[in-house]
């Protein structure tokens, strides 16, 4: 059977659920002119359809444009006119995205050539981390108001960044002016909308989930499920994170993963690679060769190559999200333990995870990690919150299509 582990495009249906967001609210201790700046707004009028020579992406970019589309390396760039103000910057690209690096790095670029014509940058503060989804496609709001020093003073800056990620496809938008919240994100809301993304995966289910700490939102989860010619499942995942260390820092990280499953939920292979701060720090492989479960790849940015201790019956992702809709339908959760890979945790064994009712849904312990979950009725995790040692970490499924199958009887 195929079952090579290559680096695979996400695939992403649009439903019937959209999420508004909201502008951030203003700071009152600011100064009355800056709070004044930011309050700005105003109407980006009408459309412009826009198709790409060499992508198979279409879509309706907001206003007039300020300048036309031109390729950028993978990359096809274009400005669009706001009246009275400096000119949005769009990027879009069907290459596959670490989703917080490259909005960080647009960030960066930005704040950059802010400082080339206002001076060196002397302050940062972050303004917004949010996430939102338009029809199941999430998007990432991230705001930085740099303080540059001038030959006159103290210069305010404003660099918004929002990304929003389909399964082989990532649009960016950036726009490097104080004010204009609501301005700005409309126009990328309704251009995310009207984006017609080729598949790129039959997904019969997929999931999107907001990712919190402490109450606010960071990132997200994308999740989807296909099928082979032999009945055989591919998960496809990725967790992105933007987290604020303090109110001038922020550490992101973009995990994907990928494994085949049997139709009973028995894991085949899994791939998974993790960028933090922009740096691959992990990259491995899990294959069943000679008779034995290898691990190849780097950990912690050192090679690593391994046979795992012997185990049979190695549950997937697809195993436990099967069991957890089983149980749940049965209206009752029972005691159970089942070895999976986790990687981060320890990528040379394999992991006892045990579940346990609790509530309407159950503790799941994997390694040191606890996690209560409930469970939606189409067998995906509806909320998991998770003890990080006084901070709570909440995934909160915001979008589901589809249905997780049960596993064939016996």
């Amino acid at each position: 059977m195929k079952k090579g582990l290559q680096w695979l495009a996400l695939y992403s249906v649009l439903g019937l659920f959209t999420a508004a967001h909201a502008a951030p609210p203003i700071d009152p201790n600011l100064p009355d002119w800056l709070k004044k700046e930011l309050r700005k707004e105003t109407k980006v009028r009408g459309s412009k359809a826009l198709e790409f020579d060499d992508m198979a992406i279409k879509l309706q970019s907001p206003g007039r444009l300020d300048s036309q589309p031109e390729k950028e390396g993978d990359f096809w760039f274009w400005t669009i006119k706001v009246r009275k103000t400096d000119p949005m910057q769009c990027w879009v690209s069907t290459i596959e995205l670490d989703p917080a690096a490259f909005t960080m790095g647009i960030a960066d670029n930005l704040i950059g050539m802010l400082a080339e014509v206002n001076g060196p940058e002397v302050q940062r503060s972050i303004y917004q981390v949010d996430v939102s989804h338009n029809e199941g496609t999430p998007i990432y709001h991230l705001d930085w108001l740099p303080m540059f020093k001038s030959d006159n003073g103290s210069v305010a800056g404003m660099v918004k960044v929002r990304t929003a990620q389909w399964p082989g496809a990532t649009l960016t938008c950036a726009h490097a002016v104080l004010g204009y919240f609501d301005t700005f994100d409309t126009a990328f809301a309704d251009m995310v909308a009207s984006a017609q993304v080729p598949q790129t995966l039959d997904a019969y289910y997929n999931s999107l989930h907001t990712v919190s700490f402490g109450g606010q939102k960071v990132g997200f989860a994308t999740l989807y499920l296909d099928k082979d010619a032999d009945g055989d499942s591919r998960l496809t995942n990725l967790m992105s994170m933007m987290i604020p260390v303090d109110n001038k820092t922020i550490a992101y990280s973009d995990i994907y993963r990928i494994n085949w499953s049997t139709p009973a939920g028995l894991l085949i292979n899994e791939y998974t690679v993790t960028s933090e701060n922009g740096q691959v720090s992990n990259e491995l492989n899990l294959n069943w060769k000679d008779g034995g479960w290898q691990v190849e790849g780097t950990f912690q940015g050192k090679a690593l190559k391994t046979t795992l201790p012997e185990q049979s019956n190695v549950w997937s992702d697809l195993g436990q999200m099967q069991h957890m809709k089983e149980q749940g339908a049965a209206g009752a959760f029972e005691s159970t333990t089942y070895p999976m890979w986790s990687p981060d945790i320890d990528p040379t064994t394999f992991t006892q995870v045990k579940l346990e009712p609790k509530g309407e849904g159950v503790a799941m312990t994997i390694g040191p990690i606890v996690t209560d979950a409930t469970v939606s009725a189409e067998g995906g995790l509806q909320r998991g919150d998770t003890d990080m040692g006084g901070t709570s970490m909440v995934l909160d499924m915001v979008y589901e299509r589809g249905a997780v199958p049960l596993p064939p009887a016996e």
